[in-house]
């Protein structure tokens, strides 16, 4: 960023900011930058949300209760923003979506690990940052959700393009104009806006209603019902043995059931 320029004499100032240069009169105060409208900016996200593709997000958290279901993983990534939405996204599907008892969701957010970060950024290329992590943890059947509110993040490109080249399931997050991710992912969601902020705000908004979708799916499952039964009757085991062959109030869950999915 170069720094800003001003003559203290007559003639104009120079102000040379990262995005843009801007000149004024020296001898004047500078116009008053507009500031932001803290309501019109919660108006247009509230209409943002509103215009969520509700199928797309009920359809993520299907993919997502299918990778705990099926013992696969679910991978998340993302820059900037997105690189603390994918973060904050898989601690809570880890932590939300626990069942009692029973096996849990496997969730991990790439290039948390900075060391391996710098390494392939410095020795490949930086758009090879999330794809060489996949190409070490990846397996068939696993699901690897890309964040981008362009559509056009390299790194996160080449990590959806690894993951269907292996036999993965992907997802992606994106913008209006976002158009390189939306053809990459198998299944791509699109927030209706043009701004970063607001693109970023429904990203997490909507990481949090997959969490607590995925969550009432993983509790209400007869896997979890059938491992709570069991974690019981194990725990009773001695008295059963002395001649009670059931625990009341314990349902046995019908191996016939199928799973819950959102509608």
């Amino acid at each position: 960023m170069a720094l800003a320029k001003v003559s203290l004499g007559k003639g104009t100032g120079q102000f040379v900011g990262p995005y843009h240069a801007r000149s004024w009169p020296v001898n004047r105060a500078p116009r008053p930058v507009p500031m932001l409208d803290l309501n019109a900016y919660c108006d247009n996200f509230v209409a943002v949300v509103r215009r969520l593709d509700e199928a797309a997000v009920k359809r993520m958290a299907n993919l997502v209760y299918a990778a705990w279901r099926g013992r696969h993983a679910v991978f998340i990534c993302g820059n900037g923003g997105n690189f603390a939405n994918a973060a904050h996204f898989a601690a809570d599907l880890v932590k939300l979506t626990a069942p009692p008892v029973g096996p849990r969701l496997r969730a991990v957010a790439l290039g948390e690990s900075l060391s391996g970060l710098t390494a392939v950024s410095n020795d490949i290329a930086y758009d090879q940052v999330f794809a060489e992590q996949l190409r070490a943890f990846l397996s068939p059947n696993d699901l690897v959700i890309g964040l981008s509110t362009s559509g056009s993040s390299p790194n996160v490109l080449r990590a959806v393009e690894y993951a269907n080249e292996s036999g993965a399931v992907t997802f992606g997050i994106t913008g209006l104009g976002g158009r390189k991710l939306q053809a990459a992912a198998r299944y791509p969601l699109v927030v209706a806006s043009a701004s970063v902020q607001q693109i970023e705000d429904a990203t997490m908004l909507v990481g949090h209603m997959v969490c607590l979708l995925v969550r009432d799916m993983v509790l209400a499952s007869a896997d979890t019902r059938r491992a709570v039964a069991h974690e019981i009757h194990a725990a009773a085991e001695p008295e059963m043995r002395a001649g009670r062959s059931e625990m009341p109030g314990v349902p046995r869950p019908d191996p016939e059931e199928r799973p819950p999915a959102v509608a």
